[in-house]
């Protein structure tokens, strides 16, 4: 039996995302105010990922991403409130990424992203020590869509692989998937 069908844990490896979420019932009146419904709430595909994983009784949800120092407090502590175990690197020269969520009437989302430190993960933060007592690991499918986070994405499937651990892959953005190229995405997802 091969040591990552022991645990019984779930790696994240993914995005945390400040959101702010605008819900609006008119349509949006160009060049002056629209009345809307605005929230700031923890996201990002990661992050949504694991915390649905704990709510759905999953008992050991650890999460790898990368935070700005700005909101690193109140992101893990929401995570831990979740139940799922943060382990957020702390990137001091960009900002957390966050998300401006605009929802139409009909529940259309448009979203503006701005990237920020989840896609800065990068090898460095990782180590095959972090798959100890995993026994499924699901990688956010934006990790894919920079170089660096791409990387990383590869070395925790290599890590994963060499210890028979199972990989799934959400595959995040359709817009990024078409701008990075839906082949290379999937040779990039290969074996998950």
């Amino acid at each position: 039996m091969s040591a990552g069908a022991t645990g019984g844990g779930l790696l994240v490896i993914g995005d945390v995302v400040t959101d702010v979420v605008a819900r609006y019932r008119t349509p949006l009146a160009h060049g002056t105010d629209t009345a809307a419904e605005i929230r700031t709430l923890p996201g990002g595909a990661g992050a949504n990922a694991a915390c649905w994983a704990a709510r759905s009784g999953c008992a050991d949800v650890r999460l790898l991403a990368r935070v700005g120092t700005e909101a690193r407090e109140w992101h893990e502590e929401r995570l831990r409130r979740a139940g799922v175990r943060p382990r957020l690197v702390v990137d001091d020269r960009v900002p957390t990424a966050t998300v401006i969520c605009l929802v139409d009437a009909s529940a259309e989302r448009t979203l503006l992203t701005d990237s920020g430190a989840a896609l800065r993960l990068s090898p460095a933060d990782w180590s095959p020590s972090l798959l100890d007592g995993v026994g499924r690991m699901h990688l956010s499918g934006y990790l894919f869509f920079a170089g660096a986070s791409r990387q990383l994405a590869l070395a925790a499937m290599e890590s994963a692989g060499e210890r028979g651990i199972p990989v799934s892959v959400d595959p995040a953005s359709a817009g990024f998937i078409k701008e990075l190229g839906a082949d290379r995405f999937l040779a990039s997802a290969k074996g998950v």
